[in-house]
């Protein structure tokens, strides 16, 4: 999920459902950001403390467990996937088929 803080409190109790019926809320950035490309501008320390960190938190506050994390626009490199391991037990990336 991503836009937490556009999500009103009625929107919570509509995450429970799916989640109850097993389906993952897992976190997806908070600005949708390409965590590829936004590693390599700001580093790993701010990409954590602004994009990563305020979408996990969010659920974790209302009794989720975000473990996946669904690259926006599936766009990975070597160094955002380590970082995004280190929080998160599966990641979610889109692979280019001809």
């Amino acid at each position: 999920m991503s836009a937490l803080d556009r999500l009103t409190p009625a929107g919570w109790p509509r995450l429970r459902e799916p989640a109850a019926d097993g389906h993952t809320v897992g976190a997806h950035g908070m600005r949708h950001l390409n965590a590829a490309e936004r590693v390599a501008e700001v580093g790993s320390d701010a990409y954590l403390r602004d994009e990563v960190g305020p979408c996990a938190a969010g659920p974790c506050a209302e009794g989720f467990d975000p473990r996946t994390f669904a690259c926006p626009y599936s766009a990975r490199s070597e160094t955002s996937d380590a970082l995004l391991t280190e929080a998160f037990t599966r990641l979610r990336g889109g692979l280019s088929v001809p």
